[in-house]
């Protein structure tokens, strides 16, 4: 069973879910923000915010007239964003940039709708106990932007969209896991700070592109759905790096990706394995299925993998279309 069953789950189930673990304060308190609300009520969630401790949870209510709240939020403390009413998202235009001012704090942000705006980190968050960012069951026009050291990240169940400019809806990280999103652009994992023999889970999620590009940790990119379209050389899933350890096995399986260029000037592969130098690493590619239709291309190519690379590679029960220049290139 799926801890998370996409976008779609029940706000209610995954509030109940965050919050017996946000609130193990006695004295946490519940912050009401209501436009022309009763006495004790906030008039915005940055008042809120500001008049909140540590484990408190903001309770968002929408504006008269389903207008959303505009402004731009940060976040320093421990607090739990919440929809007032079950199952419906409370609706914000803005950034919100999660900067804790202390380690160890977490910040859960569930059933937010974002019309234009990303959940973000501008830097580095304290050192020392990693900031926990949990963000499940939103809806956002924008990116979940985590490209920093120290942060520790659960991202489940969000629908991420690309804006009207054709830029956003991806998933930047350094250190978390990937579970049951719809994501119009890419989701990006990068190195972080401090290596560690974790396993880091992309899951049951849809895509444009995957890229992994962390030697920090091990990962399972399994039962997603990518669907790559370009116009330049590219790759549907790009395993650009991997960790130098033979304490864990990366696996990379049960995907579905189909690749389609409309050009006649690219190169596409569905999975890259790139030339990376690390002896004592293991990758299994197992049971993925590769498909690819548009225009004639220099170069199309199911599954690739560098011959200079050192690591171990595993490849076996894929299926590969034959309408790929090369169904295996460089894969015994």
């Amino acid at each position: 069973m799926r801890l998370f069953n996409k976008f779609t789950l029940n706000i209610g189930i995954l509030c109940a879910f965050f919050c017996l673990l946000a609130n193990n304060s006695a004295h946490a308190v519940d912050r009401i923000v209501q436009e022309l609300g009763p006495t004790g009520t906030f008039s915005s969630i940055t008042a809120a915010v500001n008049a909140a401790s540590d484990g408190d949870r903001i309770i968002i209510f929408n504006r008269a007239g389903g207008l959303p709240w505009q402004e731009n939020v940060t976040v320093g403390k421990s607090l739990v964003f919440l929809p007032a009413i079950d199952g419906v998202r409370f609706l914000v235009i803005g950034d919100w940039t999660i900067a804790p001012t202390a380690p160890g704090k977490m910040v859960r942000i569930i059933g937010m709708e974002n019309l234009g705006g990303d959940i973000k980190a501008n830097s580095t968050a304290p050192a020392g106990i990693r900031t926990q960012v949990e963000i499940a069951g939103c809806d956002i026009t924008g990116d979940i932007e985590f490209d920093q050291n120290y942060f520790d990240m659960t991202v489940a169940s969000n629908r991420v969209r690309e804006g009207s400019t054709g830029f956003d809806g991806s998933i930047l990280l350094r250190y978390g896991n990937v579970y049951g999103n719809t994501v119009d652009a890419q989701i990006f994992m990068n190195s972080d700070a401090i290596p560690a023999n974790t396993i880091f889970d992309i899951i049951d999620t849809t895509s444009s592109h995957i890229l992994w590009n962390s030697d920090a940790y091990f990962f399972r990119i399994s039962n997603n759905n990518i669907r790559y379209v370009t116009t330049t050389t590219g790759r549907a899933l790009d395993i650009n790096n991997v960790k130098n350890s033979a304490v864990e096995v990366n696996n990379v399986e049960n995907n579905s990706i189909f690749v389609s260029s409309n050009t006649n000037f690219v190169s596409v592969y569905a999975i890259e394995f790139s030339n990376v130098n690390a002896p004592n690493a293991t990758i299994n590619a197992l049971n993925n299925a590769m498909s690819w239709s548009g225009s004639t291309s220099p170069t199309t190519r199911g599954m690739f993998a560098s011959t200079s690379a050192t690591y171990s590679l595993f490849a076996a029960y894929n299926h590969v279309s034959t309408s790929f220049d090369f169904e295996l290139d460089g894969i015994a």
